[in-house]
């Protein structure tokens, strides 16, 4: 509940601001938002799956995404 108040009190306290700076509509603000919010969860959820791996089969899944040759696990 918190966490929610002080997102809502940061909203009302920072939107005016940027809309004055940038010229932005509160919508186009309210876009960029959200999508900030998807990709701090998906890094979230990215470093809690990376903690359930086991150290080789993380190197080696780190290894293919940067198209390295890898052993597998």
């Amino acid at each position: 509940m918190v966490a929610a108040a002080n997102i809502q009190y940061a909203w009302t306290l920072f939107v005016p601001e940027i809309q004055k700076t940038f010229g932005w509509d509160r919508a186009a603000i309210q876009v960029a938002f959200t999508e900030g919010m998807d990709v701090e969860a998906g890094a979230e959820a990215s470093h809690e799956l990376g903690q359930r791996i086991c150290p080789p089969c993380r190197s080696s899944l780190t290894a293919d995404i940067r198209g390295e040759q890898s052993s597998s696990c």
